[in-house]
């Protein structure tokens, strides 16, 4: 039975679903990895909550470095169906990519008519190893959602052109909408529609721009959105410590390293440090080089209308995140790609399928050669998967296939801290430190690790350096100093160190209840017990404020009190062994009479 368009249509949407699958099933194994997963999802109380009236209010009004609600409320639903287990968080991110390869697929299909090329395009974007950051990392959730809703903008244009209507375009509307509530990288998708416009779609006119216009007053507010949440986060910060002539240069180079990595995808890591203003001026000539000789030929051979679509997709779709407006502390990034690198598979899928014409072993070669890129790229993004199966493995391989990773050698130190691995913790903070002497993150966790130690002078001097290099969490610190000076009788040091970082942050529960102890210990009893209550009416579980104000209400003798707030203190802390002792101290002197509990 000879199979019609619809069955092959099926066919190899299926086959491509199991390719995709292949290559990536590997990521049901993979645990959340601590570089902003513990943000998003893993140690998020709101997101941790589910689905409810107040998380789904926050997810719309919250913005910190981006505004996407959407993104926020898939996690969300991710809690409601598999709770904290990571497993579940990475199928879902599995099957939004599998579902934008097929929809991929579909589109191109559609637009060109082109069976085998759209097959091709699918497949290369199923399963380059680039892509294996937006879909095994759990906080790149956004990436692929906004490019589920990026692929559903492309077919309901398609739709649209075919027979326009308000309906079909309201649709557009609506999906670009949806894309933008999910990451707002999808900004240029406008001036693609216009690309689509002129191949393979054929109908670029003057009305194509004006259709255009609503779309780009949504793309106008989310971009404006986006630079105050980036800016009121501190994302941008970096932007200002380099010049804009070393941001230029970083642009050139990150876009020609972009398409290296497209064709040749080794030493690929979760972050490559940014060069600073120290990038070689060789390389960014070099890259202009490059760039206009790729940019020449299309010009060239312009009436294959497809390298001059898939060049400008390119080009156009890394413009907000190729660092004209630096954010963090990366040169590039492999997630970035995920929708841009697209226009350079279109390139080279057309272009040789173009090349070789009516070649009569031409369906012989390009099968047999897809079939071997297929395995290969199916291998090694497996392999790229195991790199993210966990945090150390992940930044020890950043570590190995980059050079001068503060960031990582940080990210290391302190999972190593938290394992309390401290001899190898510290050796990787002295490591950032030497690559960068004014990086302040590892001053301060040197110092939460000698505090930790009881070395409570050298932890003072490591927090004081971070509080010289103007270290964000500034609050932190002056909570932390005032633990060490607490621990060295300077009560009036510590006080002084705990009222600022309240200053810093009114509701930092630890500082406040930390406070009261110092306080409490210079004699101010009953201004200590307002501050534990004050603390305890924002957090009823904060289990210090619930232990002194059960040690406060034994000292006055108010027994019933007492039992009632170390009880709490067991309640939200099993293990406190002080409560414990206390409890059980106050419960054998009720036994024996001792005592009068009302």
């Amino acid at each position: 039975m000879k199979l019609t368009s619809q069955h092959k249509l099926v066919l190899i949407s299926v086959l491509l679903a199991v390719i995709t699958l292949a290559g990536y099933e590997g990521v049901r194994q993979n645990d959340f990895v601590a570089y902003d997963d513990n943000y998003y999802v893993a140690s998020n109380p709101i997101v941790q909550n589910g689905l409810t009236k107040e998380s789904v209010k926050w997810a719309f009004i919250h913005y910190s470095g981006n505004w996407h609600p959407l993104t926020w409320l898939s996690h969300m639903v991710d809690i409601e169906l598999y709770g904290p287990n990571a497993s579940g968080h990475h199928v879902t991110n599995l099957l939004f990519h599998i579902a934008n390869v097929v929809l991929l697929f579909w589109v191109i299909k559609r637009m060109t008519g082109a069976m085998w090329c759209s097959v091709f395009v699918a497949g290369v974007f199923a399963l380059h190893p680039t892509h294996v950051e937006s879909v095994a990392w759990i906080a790149e959730r956004k990436d692929l959602l906004s490019a589920f809703f990026f692929m559903l903008t492309l077919l309901s244009y398609v739709f649209y052109t075919e027979k326009r209507c308000a309906a079909r375009y309201a649709l557009v509307v609506v999906c670009f909408a949806f894309g933008l509530l999910s990451k707002p990288m999808l900004v240029t998708v406008p001036f693609v529609l216009l690309l689509l416009d002129y191949w393979p779609l054929g109908r670029l006119r003057m009305f194509c721009f004006y259709e255009k216009l609503p779309l780009l007053v949504l793309s106008g507010m989310s971009s404006a959105i986006t630079f105050v949440a980036q800016r009121s986060a501190g994302a941008t910060s970096m932007m200002f410590d380099l010049t804009l002539l070393s941001r230029i240069s970083n642009s050139l180079a990150s876009y020609v390293s972009y398409i290296s990595k497209t064709f040749y995808p080794v030493k690929l890591a979760v972050l490559y440090p940014h060069p600073g203003n120290t990038l070689p001026a060789s390389t960014a000539i070099g890259a202009v080089i490059v760039l206009l000789s790729i940019s020449l030929a299309v010009f060239i051979f312009r009436k294959q209308k497809y390298l001059t679509v898939g060049w400008l997709w390119f080009l156009g779709m890394l413009v907000p995140v190729i660092g004209i407006v630096q954010v963090g502390y990366q040169a590039m990034a492999d997630r970035y790609t995920y929708l841009p690198s697209i226009g350079l598979y279109i390139m080279l899928s057309f272009g040789v399928s173009t090349f070789f014409g009516g070649w009569r072993f031409k369906k012989i070669l390009l099968i047999t050669a897809s079939t071997i890129l297929a395995a290969s790229m199916c291998l090694a993004t497996r392999v790229q998967v195991s790199y993210w199966k966990d945090s150390v493995n992940l930044f020890n391989h950043a570590i190995d296939v980059t050079e001068h990773n503060i960031i990582m050698h940080n990210s290391m130190g302190y999972q190593y801290a938290l394992g309390k691995q401290l001899d190898k913790a510290t050796e990787h903070l002295f490591k950032a430190m030497r690559i960068d002497p004014e990086f302040a993150p590892p001053y301060h966790l040197l110092g939460e690790i000698y505090l930790d130690q009881n070395r409570v002078d050298e932890a003072i001097e490591m927090f004081n350096k971070a509080k010289e290099l103007n270290y964000h969490p500034g609050s932190e610190i002056y909570a932390q100093l005032g633990i060490c000076y607490f621990k060295k009788g300077k009560y009036d040091a510590a006080i002084e160190n705990y009222e600022k970082a309240l200053e810093l942050k009114p509701d930092h529960h630890d500082a406040k209840s930390n406070l009261g102890i110092a306080i409490y210990t210079k004699g101010h009893r009953d201004k200590a017990i307002r501050l534990w209550h004050e603390v305890l009416e924002q957090m009823p579980s904060h289990v210090n404020s619930n232990f002194n104000l059960g040690i406060a209400m034994s000292e006055q003798k108010n027994y019933s009190a007492a039992i009632e707030y170390f009880e709490k203190t067991i309640e939200y802390d099993p293990e406190h062994s002080d409560a414990l002792k206390n409890l059980s101290s106050l419960y054998k002197m009720k036994t024996n009479g001792a005592l009068e509990v009302k």
